[in-house]
């Protein structure tokens, strides 16, 4: 998958609350991408099928991983290097020294926000008397709620993540971060036209931004009516509302859709955003496979394959595999084998190699025959 959505930045916080929960799975893609790229395309196969998906995997992404991601930007990262090595009371033990340096009464707030999300992962109950104390203390800070539904929705409790947000949404009336969060629990939770209704009857459309399109989007899909989530990609689009990594959703979904056209339209915009995106550029070159312009494919599978020093496995297979579909079999091989030694249990590009191994044999075999058939047509002749 992707895309981004050169790389797009993944969540500029100050934990804020609108920019860590609203971009809270989405952005974290981003980042996710240029770790396992192939997860956001595959190459093309040989009946020139386009078989790269979006990027759904992130969803079911480790905590540990996302809350890395979305608090990249703390000003304290002593506590979360703890954290991601799964050292929770080491953890723990660094953020409450922190906030004991603290003046900055939200600061001070903040923290102790994450000091009982980190205690979830040591003692859950205990977690749950914290963050019940932070909403007697802050009845209206959005972030509390946030964390607090997060340490249920982690564990797939998204009852008990809505009847926190509900609270939240009690003392904040439609506060948008807390709907949104509240239509994914139902979306999550297989609930997608309430989802929906959620956002519609909560938030004004005048206001819509990225993640409400996109959540919107994500509904739609989830629920099979892939005409409205086009149309709200699209509207989200044309209102100049839609971010990089939503954008590079769009691209993808259009490509899904069969609309190659507006896909490779919404793959260039997002180029000249940033030339040197290789996940991007790779794409561009499906979507040219795709419609048919193979040299401009293959222009752009090695443009790619340039700008990631040729470290990503997915383009080496994609550039074998179109040496492959026009009979280039040597030159197949040569990238199919990168690839393979880059990922030795990538199976698209183990079996790639193996038909191009096969099909390069078979026309050698070709070609004794034929020079077999040449040498008897002069000895007839003698």
């Amino acid at each position: 998958m992707s895309v981004e959505w050169g790389p797009i930045a993944i969540i500029a916080i100050c934990f804020t609350v609108i920019v860590i929960v609203l971009t809270f799975k989405n952005e974290i893609r981003r980042s996710i991408r240029n770790n396992s790229a192939k997860k956001n395309a595959e190459p093309i196969i040989e009946t020139a099928k386009e078989v790269y998906a979006a990027d759904e995997n992130y969803i079911n992404q480790d905590l540990q991983d996302e809350v890395a991601l979305c608090l990249d930007e703390m000003d304290n990262k002593i506590w979360l290097n703890s954290f991601n090595k799964k050292e929770y009371a080491t953890s723990l033990l660094e953020l409450e020294t922190h906030i004991a340096t603290l003046e900055d009464a939200y600061e001070i707030m903040k923290y102790k926000v994450l000091s009982a999300y980190v205690t979830s992962m040591i003692d859950f109950d205990h977690s749950i008397e914290m963050f019940m104390e932070l909403i007697d203390l802050y009845p209206v800070e959005c972030e509390v709620y946030v964390w607090f539904s997060q340490i249920y929705s982690s564990r797939k409790l998204f009852i008990q993540a809505i009847t926190i947000i509900d609270a939240g949404l009690d003392n904040i009336s439609k506060n948008p971060t807390l709907v949104l969060l509240k239509a994914e629990f139902l979306g999550e939770m297989g609930n997608h036209q309430e989802g929906i209704d959620c956002i519609q009857s909560s938030i004004d459309k005048k206001t819509y931004n990225s993640i409400i399109y996109f959540t919107l989007a994500k509904l739609y899909k989830a629920q099979d009516d892939n005409e409205q989530q086009l149309y709200t990609y699209i509207k989200g689009f044309q209102l100049n509302k839609l971010n990089d990594d939503h954008l590079l959703d769009f691209a993808t979904e259009l490509a899904a859709a069969g609309k190659s056209k507006e896909s490779l339209y919404i793959l260039k915009i997002l180029e000249k955003k940033n030339p040197k995106d290789f996940n991007v550029i790779c794409l561009i070159g499906n979507a040219y496979f795709k419609l048919g312009l193979y040299d401009s494919a293959l222009i752009a599978y090695t443009e790619a394959d340039k700008l990631c020093d040729g470290k990503q496995e997915w383009i080496k297979a994609n550039i074998g595999n179109i040496y492959h579909n026009i009979g280039f079999y040597s030159s197949a091989t040569d990238h199919l084998k990168k690839a393979v030694k880059l990922s030795p249990e990538y199976e698209f590009a183990l079996e790639r190699l193996t038909n191009a191994v096969e099909a390069k044999n078979k026309e050698v075999n070709v070609q004794k025959e034929l020079l077999k058939k040449a040498q008897e047509f002069f000895l007839q002749r003698v």
